[in-house]
């Protein structure tokens, strides 16, 4: 009461001083009204006076954020309160208190009615699941396949883009993928463009003979640039999904090793041919091991392009891959095993990081 008493009588003591300051514009005594009446002033000394003077906390408006504030006590003294968690955010210009009960938008998406962060649900349809945007920074958060890059298996069909590691190092590359159908043919998915050859390729291959296992996955990489190149090979044939249905397939080479591995959602898969009669020789003559490692690999530095659904041999490109290509992440240097496996298990479109295990390199 004492700072509405104090407004009112303001103008008639000014009236009585002709060495008075200016009365103050209606608006102005408006303001300064508002602020008195919900405990806050625009600035630091505002704040002090007030607080002298009605014997109460003052907020200063001004230092007013989404997790801290600032008071005026009584006292004379300036005291700032730091919370956990955001209590307020601005909306519209004005700060409004968190209130994270969920409403339905205008576009049909579903979101707090006021969060710290921009945050909206699907509210079903083609949509991200999650968006989440902050000081003009974005991140979608979906399931594979939505918004993925989808091939018909045709020479027109392909994607490429400047190669963001270099293939002489140890690097890292990671896909989810998914084939329209079983494939009939070697399919890439994946390969780093030389002049003559991709440094490496991984992909698809099937395996008529074993038609219940449908094949295996393979990354090929040629010792040289050359149209004549040998290849070393490694093969995963881990009892995945159906080619048809989402697999994780990520590809690593450790330089400092000459190693490369390939794994199938987060596994490495192993498949040795049976030898009955231990002669050495397999019993089904038609029967190809895959082993999901090579040794004694030197990767060459491809200066071309990073590929996705072809692949190159010999001085030109095949093995165009029938189906979708989503989530591809690549890092220069070797994960291991268990980095692997926590990004092959995790939900796709997350920040592309490395993943942070415990006494990992």
């Amino acid at each position: 009461m004492g700072g509405l008493l104090t407004a009112g009588l303001l103008p008639a003591f000014l009236d009585q001083s002709a060495s008075a300051a200016p009365r103050p514009s209606k608006s102005a005594a408006t303001s300064a009204a508002a602020h008195e009446s919900d405990g806050q002033a625009p600035t630091e000394d505002a704040a002090l006076e007030q607080a002298k003077r009605t014997g109460r906390e003052v907020e200063v408006a001004s230092l007013r954020g989404e997790s801290a504030d600032v008071v005026a006590t009584a006292e004379g003294k300036l005291q700032a309160r730091q919370y956990l968690r955001p209590v307020r955010t601005r909306v519209s210009g004005h700060w409004k208190d968190i209130d994270t009960d969920l409403a339905e938008r205008s576009d049909g998406t579903v979101a707090p009615k006021a969060a710290a962060i921009g945050l909206a649900f699907s509210g079903g349809g083609n949509k991200p699941l999650v968006t989440m945007h902050k000081a003009g920074r974005e991140l979608a958060l979906s399931w594979p396949g939505e918004g993925g890059l989808v091939l018909g298996g045709k020479q027109q069909d392909y994607a490429s883009s400047a190669l963001p590691f270099d293939t002489g190092e140890s690097f890292t590359v990671t896909a989810w993928v998914q084939a329209a159908a079983l494939p009939s043919r070697p399919s890439a998915l994946v390969s780093a463009e030389g002049t003559n050859a991709s440094s490496f390729g991984v992909g698809f291959v099937p395996y008529p003979k074993a038609p219940a296992s449908e094949g295996f996955w393979e990354l090929a990489l040629p010792r040289t640039d050359t149209t004549d190149a040998q290849l070393d090979w490694a093969g995963n044939a881990l009892s995945f999904n159906s080619v048809t249905d989402w697999n994780h397939i990520a590809v690593v080479y450790d330089g400092f090793a000459k190693q490369a591995r390939i794994y199938v959602n987060g596994q490495l898969g192993e498949a040795a041919c049976l030898d009955g009669n231990d002669d050495g020789q397999a019993d089904d003559a038609a029967c190809v091991e895959a082993v999901p490692w090579a040794e004694n690999v030197i990767s060459f530095q491809a200066l071309k392009s990073l590929q996705l659904g072809r692949a190159k041999g010999r001085g030109s490109f095949g093995d165009y891959w029938p189906g979708a290509i989503d989530d591809v992440w690549t890092f220069q240097g070797a994960l291991s095993d268990t980095q692997v496996s926590r990004i092959a298990s995790e939900m796709d479109g997350l920040p592309t990081e490395v993943p942070d295990v415990p006494d990992e390199g």
